[in-house]
């Protein structure tokens, strides 16, 4: 779940929690990171989590955890003390975060996520995080089989690429521009790339997140065959299984990755 993101986390953690109660739902991994939304802070997550806690304490309805986001290059020497200190195993990465907005496209990355100029938000820090992830497993041979990293795959530079396309040709709206702009092959792109850094880093519990095209499943499932070593896990989500880019919801069905044209539906 996205406890905090849209409003304080004080207020979220109570309602999110209590709706998912009323849908039978008694546990929730709950993410977290540093940058704009949430907390609207940067800094270690020594400083961070401790905050967090103090927000949370007490209002949740059900049973809660988090999985949190490296954002700095610093919180990759943080990821042993947030699985010791605050049980946290998991892991997460936004491939398109360095150079594409949380709702499209951005001019500067660097301030969305509350990172100095000199920090890049790149595959190289992907691959970094995937090896103190490795690190961590070896090092605490208990924690091995809960110690996962967690990627949404979309690569920035297509996503960039298509908007400007989508826009300029200005023949499409709604869901179909949406999905358009943000198409298949980035995600495929992405999990092939996310996919050959978990068997370089040998970082073996993979979460591929959210797949939502047939370009996406095909090569997930491909990357299974060429790594079978790794872990990978699959994610779909219920929406990406029950609405296409015709449903009537519009733009309130506007997610990431986008919702996709019927035949991506079948496929998934």
């Amino acid at each position: 779940m996205h406890v905090g993101i849209y409003q304080p986390l004080t207020r979220d953690a109570v309602s999110e929690s209590k709706a998912a109660a009323m849908g039978g739902v008694t546990s929730s991994l709950n993410y977290m990171r540093t940058g704009r939304y949430y907390l609207n802070r940067g800094g270690p997550y020594r400083d961070f989590m401790p905050e967090v806690h103090r927000q949370v304490d007490g209002r949740f309805w059900i049973d809660y955890g988090f999985h949190i986001a490296p954002i700095e290059a610093a919180h990759i020497g943080e990821m042993e003390l947030l699985a010791l200190d605050h049980g946290i195993t998991s892991f997460k990465i936004f491939m398109f975060y360095g150079g594409y907005g949380l709702h499209g496209r951005s001019a500067n990355q660097n301030d969305f996520l509350m990172i100095g100029p000199q920090e890049r938000y790149d595959l190289a820090h992907f691959e970094f995080i995937m090896r103190s992830a490795r690190r961590l497993m070896t090092k605490h041979p208990e924690l091995a089989d809960y110690v996962s990293v967690s990627l949404h795959c979309e690569v920035a530079e297509i996503l960039n690429a298509y908007t400007n396309i989508v826009e300029r040709e200005g023949k499409l709206t709604g869901l179909h521009a949406y999905s358009a702009a943000r198409p298949p092959h980035s995600e495929g792109l992405a999990i092939w790339i996310a996919s050959y850094l978990a068997n370089e880093t040998d970082c073996l519990n993979v979460n591929l997140l959210h797949l939502s095209s047939r370009k996406a499943v095909d090569a997930a499932w491909t990357m299974q065959k060429v790594f079978p070593h790794i872990a990978f896990r699959r994610e779909v989500t219920v929406g990406h299984l029950l609405l296409d880019t015709d449903c009537k919801f519009a733009v309130h069905a506007k997610v990431n990755p986008p919702i996709r044209p019927r035949d991506d539906v079948e496929a998934l």
